[in-house]
Formats: structure tokens, sequence, C-alpha cells
């Protein structure tokens, strides 16, 4: 995804010029610049304030100021704005630099210090609402200075908006993987809602440079088995299903993705999906490409660093987006995909037919690289999700009103002896704080994505700005309310 810096503009207002001066509170503080390097600290992003003002010791109070602020947001590429208020102003010179810039916006009320932000906050949300307004307006946020981390939070998910709306999607072989017809998505919604493009190309473009690699460059391969071994994974094979061939073809798949996406740098791929039933995994190629959603969200590789893409599989491609939301959201964790194997009282099992991003295993000493039991030939990447206190689940789905985002915040649970399974793939077993028989009767479809942390007020921010309805599968009211209105 870009590298561009997230852009905060923050400008500050003033009381009207024909108002008596002087002290009216303490000293104007505000709570932004902490706020900024705080989710900077956070995501690893780089943040900027923008600030038109700077340096005065008033804020907007005249049309001649709006112009200025107005032209140097535009100019140094704003992404948001935040109004710091601390008391009354001229609320039109307020409306009217919201609706010039039309950005996902908030209003801050500084109540610290004897100021009194309140007033003026609330006065401009009744104004915004006496007239139709662009959609950005409609869903300016309110803030009290004496919330700081709901303003980090909304921050966090406008900067992950963001950074999707310049990203692109990319999909090898497009949807309908293993006949699902969800898995088809719907393009243009998603350009409209969330990205700047879906690209989609044939699995064939991967299977060439892969049989490539495997005729040209055999050591590259060998290098990345080594790597494997070295690393601790343990690589079982059973003369069948995997071989030295099957696994070959593997990691030539995945190394043909790497290659294919380096290509790509500077277009802005936020994530990938793969259809692999049943064009790679029966025929005509005939081998899983399992080691790409195994790999590709994950930091490093025989090769060196590696950047993190989300991949998802059968073509998912509302389930590729909803791995680009929470990456975004969460750039520092490789988010997970996997299907709703077991819906039990107690957890949810997450599971692939054949592998999720290789973090989640906790150590690649504890991932097993098994025969699979689907397609022709082919290894499983098997491991358990050790325990997570925190983790954050989504899945975006389409409704009769449009695309929605159910999220959820629970934990991870670890695996214990009577929770075991005997398959070659990986699980995930998640604990929801709702009824499972709800959840199991609301879930969109078979396909899930996790975050580690909590960031159910980061993907409710981003979901309000893409125009996202949400529901909260951590709340049974949610739920029901959902399931009610089918």
């Amino acid at each position: 995804m870009s590298g561009r810096s997230l852009r905060i503009g923050l400008v500050p207002f003033d009381l009207p010029p024909f108002y008596e001066r002087g002290a009216k509170g303490g000293a104007k503080a505000s709570i932004l610049p902490g706020l900024a390097a705080e989710l900077a600290a956070r995501t690893g992003r780089r943040v900027e304030l923008v600030e038109p003002l700077a340096g005065r010791q008033n804020g907007v109070s005249t049309p001649a100021d709006v112009e200025l602020c107005a032209s140097e947001l535009r100019a140094r590429g704003a992404d948001c704005l935040l109004l710091d208020l601390f008391h009354w102003t001229r609320l039109a010179l307020a409306v009217a630099l919201l609706r010039e810039l039309d950005l996902p916006s908030a209003l801050l009320a500084n109540t610290r210090g004897g100021w009194n932000g309140i007033t003026a906050v609330t006065a401009i949300s009744g104004s915004l609402r006496e007239t139709a307004q662009p959609r950005n307006l409609r869903r300016v946020e309110r803030f009290r200075d004496t919330q700081p981390q709901e303003v980090l939070d909304w921050l966090q998910g406008i900067a992950a908006y963001a950074a999707l709306k310049r990203s692109r999607l990319l999909e090898w072989g497009g949807g309908y993987g293993a006949d699902m017809p969800f898995s088809r998505g719907d393009p243009a919604a998603l350009e409209a809602a969330l990205v700047r493009e879906v690209l989609a190309e044939d699995q064939l473009v991967l299977v060439e440079r892969a049989r490539a690699i495997q005729s040209g460059d055999p050591r590259r391969l060998e290098r990345f088995v080594r790597w494997l071994e070295q690393s601790g994974v343990r690589i079982l094979p059973d003369g069948g299903r995997l071989t030295s061939a099957s696994l070959g073809l593997q990691v030539a798949l995945y190394l043909a993705a790497r290659d294919r996406l380096a290509e790509m740098e500077g277009e802005d791929i936020a994530g990938v999906a793969i259809k692999c039933h049943y064009e790679l995994s029966i025929a005509p190629v005939g081998c899983t490409a399992c080691f790409l959603p195994a790999f590709l969200p994950y930091p490093e590789d025989a090769e060196g660093p590696r950047a993190v893409v989300p991949t998802a599989c059968e073509g998912d491609l509302y389930g590729l987006a909803g791995l680009a939301i929470l990456h975004a959201v969460n750039p520092r964790v490789p988010p997970l995909f996997g299907d709703l194997a077991m819906i039990e009282r107690e957890f949810v099992l997450l599971r692939n037919c054949g592998a999720s991003s290789a973090h989640w295993a906790g150590g690649l000493d504890r991932l097993e690289v098994r025969p699979n039991l689907h397609g022709k030939s082919g290894g499983a990447l098997h491991y358990e999700t050790p325990a997570e206190p925190e983790v954050t689940f989504t899945r975006l789905f389409r409704t009769p009103g449009g695309l929605a985002l159910m999220l959820g915040e629970g934990e991870v649970v670890a695996e214990t002896p009577a929770t075991t399974f005997r398959d070659p793939w990986p699980h995930t077993r998640l604990r929801l704080p709702a009824d499972p028989d709800l959840f199991f009767r609301a879930a969109p479809c078979n396909h899930g994505s996790l975050t580690r942390g909590r960031h159910a007020r980061s993907l409710e921010a981003l979901a309000r700005q893409a125009g996202l309805s949400v529901v909260r599968c951590d709340r049974e009211a949610s739920l029901t309310s959902y399931l009610e209105s089918l």
C-alpha cells in the first residue's frame, strides 16, 4: 500500500471579531500534536499535521481566514480535517470551511482549563443539518479534549480509509472459487466505497512464471525450502500428495506471486486473492497454491524482508477487501483469513483448507507442512494459533441496502487436549462475547478475518466514511437487530 503520510488538517477557530477579548480561559493547548505522534507510533505510518494558521496567536475569525486555510489544506493534500474549538465562534465560517473542503471531519470541543467548546461544537453540528450536505459533512464527528483515545481511534480509522482509497486489490483467477457465488463480490461497489480499483489477472500469470522458476532457477526453490527447515518448519512428505515435486511447485507459485507484485510496485496493491479451486488444485495444474496465503502475509522469506500482502483464498473479493481493511487499520499485524468451520459455546473455529498467514503460528518452528486433503497434490500448512487476549474479527458482505461490515472484538483461546483436530490445516479458536447461536444465524458466509488488538472504534469510523453499515457480532442486540431486519 502507498507509503504516503497521513496529513491531518488542524484549524483553530477564534471569537467573532466584535466580541470583547481578554482572558477567557487557560492557555490554548491542543491535544492533537501528541495524538498525531501516538498514531504514528501505533501504526507505523508517517503522520503530518497541516496547520495553515501555525504561528498565529488567533484562529479563524474572518472569511479571508477561511480562504487561506482552504487553499493551504488543498495544496498540501490534507486527508482529514479537525476544527479545534475552545469557545463560541462564527458558525458560518466553520460550516463554510467544512463544505469547501468536504473531507472526513471532526469537531473537537476543548473543555479543560476553563474553556467551553461544547456550545460551538453543538451549534456547528446543528447548522450542518439545516441544509443538504455532501456525504462527509453528514458524518462530522464530535469529540471532547477529555476523550483522547476516541480521537485517536477515529484518526486510525480515517488513516486506514485514506490509504485504502488510494489502493488497488488484485485477484488472480477472478471469483467463484470452489463454486461459491458469494466469492464473486461487486468490484464496482468496492471502487465506489473503498478502493481505487479492483484488478484481475488469470492464474496463468503465476503458473507460467512458476514453471520458469522451476526450470531456470531450481536453486531458488532449494534456498526457500532450506530456509523453512532452518527456521524450524517440519516438512512431512508422504510420497503421494506431498512430494519434492509438489512442494517445489507450491514454492515456485509463491515466488512467482512475489515477482509479479514486485513488477507492480507503485500500483499500491493492498491485498490479493487467489482462486485455487479448481484450476490450480485439480486441473489443469493439479497443485494447491497454499504457500500464497501462508507467506505473502508474512514479513520475510529466504530472500530477506518482504512486504506483508494480505491474501484471500477462493477468489473471495469481499474477503480480500476485509483483509485489506484490517491491515489498513492495523498495519503492524498480518491479518488472518479462514473458514468458519465450527461455531460452538466454547469457541468459533477458524480453519482454512490449506493455509492461513504463517504469522499466526506464533513462530515458524510451530509450523508443519503436511499432505493436504484437497487437490491432486500439495502440502497444507498446519499450526495451532496460540492464545491472544485481544483480537478483532471482520467480514465484509452485501445487504439489500448495500455493503456492510460485520465486526467484533474477542479473544483467541489456546488448543487443549479436548479441542484437538486431526486435519492438516491451521486452527484458530475465536471466542466472542455473544450468543454463538445468534452469530451462527447471522454469519454472512463461511469466511472471516482476524487481526490482533481491539479496533472496533477505528473500524466503525472507517465504515461510516465508506458508507458501510455495521453489524457487531460481539453484541447480541446488534445481531438480533440485524436478523430482524432480514
